[in-house]
């Protein structure tokens, strides 16, 4: 019975056997020793050269190290708690903040949904982030409300380059837009731009549309490719629209491998903000991470706006965004009563201290995580 698995090459009989013996040229359950003893006389070298016509066996090399996954530039997104505003950063690897998506500021009367690290004049304020270290901070702008650059003007960051989108642009923004340096100034004109960190697309509506939709979705938006998932090291993209209808975003918006998304709008279902939802990436149904950035009365919990509306929330989850957290509650949007102990600044995919240049601000701890 043959028990040489080197010879199983299915069914076989023999018959007529008859033992030749040949000159011996290596183990043949070594290779490796094919090449020690060199040839000695013309059929050694003839068979050698018949049973062996491919040269000597590569040897076996023991496998290196495997190379490290290449991480993406971004390594997480930060959505700041600044009340019923909106505010978002871009970290690097080297867990530096690189960009603002928006430096946003609640109007007047809605101030009581700042936390007090972030009320100017409080004795608690701490301010946001200034600069980063390498003196390469910058904004993008969304649009042109009050409460997506109103910061800027609060916290004196006008010493960094702003891109925006090219608005109609009110006699408060526009002495914003003054108090920049020439160099600063970027007035973003062209469907979108790739660039090493990021995408701006331009958000566009189609003729008609009502007057109160046109600022809102006229703006810019932001995609950004990080590994979320944190636990695969797949780069896939995070999609921030801020105001603006996910459908009004551009056309390569809507074909992004999207794993994360900012609620459009605070949370709001109205003007079509819940309409056209995009899909998440393949074989992440259901474990997309949704984030929404609003405020709460800090003495009563109440909700400005509504946001984030009910409906809105649902129509979110209908779509498999179940992964929620937000800047005013946490994980607990719309408790009642309402959970004021849950606010606060989140940190999207890597969860890794920034470094201590930037103690002293309000956008240095994240008490809430969605990886």
């Amino acid at each position: 019975m043959n028990t040489n698995p080197r010879l199983y090459h299915g069914q076989y009989s023999m018959s007529n056997v008859q033992l030749i013996s040949l000159p011996t040229i290596g183990n043949p359950d070594n290779p490796a020793t094919e090449a020690v003893k060199p040839p000695t006389g013309k059929w050694d070298g003839r068979l050698r050269r018949r049973y062996n016509p491919y040269g000597r066996p590569a040897p076996v090399v023991a496998p290196g190290p495997v190379a490290p996954p290449v991480l993406p530039p971004i390594s997480s997104i930060g959505i700041m708690d600044v009340g019923i505003a909106n505010c978002n950063m871009l970290i690097d690897q080297n867990n530096e903040p690189i960009l603002y998506y928006d430096l946003g500021y609640p109007l007047w009367f809605y101030l009581s949904t700042l936390p007090n690290t972030m009320r100017a004049g409080n004795a608690a304020y701490l301010g946001p982030i200034a600069q980063n270290q390498a003196g390469t901070l910058e904004v993008v702008l969304s649009h042109w409300d009050w409460d997506h650059w109103r910061l800027g003007r609060v916290a004196g960051l006008n010493n960094i380059r702003w891109t925006y989108p090219n608005q109609n642009i009110g006699p408060s923004g526009t002495n914003f837009i003054n108090s920049l340096a020439v160099a600063n100034r970027n007035r973003f004109a062209a469907p979108f731009q790739v660039l090493p960190n990021y995408t701006i697309y331009q958000c566009t509506v189609p003729p008609g549309t009502p007057a109160a939709m046109i600022q809102n979705n006229t703006g810019l938006a932001l995609s950004v490719f990080i590994n979320l998932p944190t636990a695969d090291l797949t780069w896939n993209a995070v999609l921030l629209t801020a105001d603006a209808n996910v459908m009004y975003t551009g056309a390569a918006a809507g074909i992004l491998p999207l794993t994360g998304i900012l609620a459009v709008h605070h949370g709001s279902n109205a003007n079509g903000a819940t309409a056209n939802l995009p899909a998440q990436a393949a074989n992440y149904n259901n474990a997309g991470r949704i984030f929404f950035s609003y405020g709460v009365n800090s003495n009563n919990g109440n909700h400005p706006y509504g946001f984030p509306v009910p409906a809105a929330i649902v129509a979110w989850q209908n779509a498999g965004w179940t992964l929620a957290i937000s800047t005013a509650e946490g994980a607990n949007m719309n408790a009642n009563p309402p959970n004021l102990a849950g606010r606060g600044n989140i940190r999207v995919a890597a969860n890794v201290a920034l470094n201590a240049f930037y103690n002293g601000t309000a956008f240095v701890n994240f008490p809430n995580l969605i990886n």
